[in-house]
């Protein structure tokens, strides 16, 4: 079994989609030996933003049930490969815990660059609760979805080629 965490700051955008993208692609393809779980690195409790939940239930994946959950030491231990989702995250599990983690886009597309959040992708964003905003938020989250979701078989075949190559 490979156990693979994913890993992003709020364990409720990026990382989230990836772990519930992957358990579906897993499912829908009869894979029994990979599992996903994912982790945020920031301390803060967080619920899945709308956008995102019914992104991925557009793709028939259910988060609205989904809960933080913050990365430590035992989590990052019980994972066969933990894969960081932006540069940031990747720096942070490397200072605080000695974990060189892999983008996510590097195991799927052999891509040194992360998958952005909300206001690394448009500084014009100025909150996330910002009514203004909320279309380019709406927009931006679809997209994230949709391109995680299409990873998918990219990303099993990187997986596999990690662990076991």
């Amino acid at each position: 079994m490979i156990r693979v965490l994913f890993v992003c700051t709020g364990n409720v955008f990026r990382s989230m989609t990836a772990e519930k993208c992957l358990k579906d692609y897993l499912a829908r393809n009869g894979i029994r030996d990979i599992e996903a779980d994912s982790a945020g690195i920031a301390p803060i409790p967080q619920q899945p933003r709308r956008e995102t939940v019914e992104r991925l239930a557009y793709h028939g994946i259910e988060a609205a049930h989904h809960r933080y959950k913050g990365i430590n030491q035992e989590l990052l231990e019980r994972n066969d490969l933990v894969i960081a989702m932006n540069l940031d995250h990747q720096a942070r599990l490397n200072e605080a815990f000695g974990v060189d983690a892999p983008l996510f886009n590097e195991v799927a597309y052999g891509k040194s660059e992360g998958v952005l959040d909300f206001e690394e992708h448009d500084s014009g964003i100025r909150s996330l609760g910002a009514p203004e905003d909320e279309e380019k938020i709406r927009e931006y989250a679809s997209y994230v979805v949709d391109y995680i979701y299409d990873s998918m078989p990219a990303i099993v075949e990187g997986i596999r080629g990690r662990v076991r190559g």
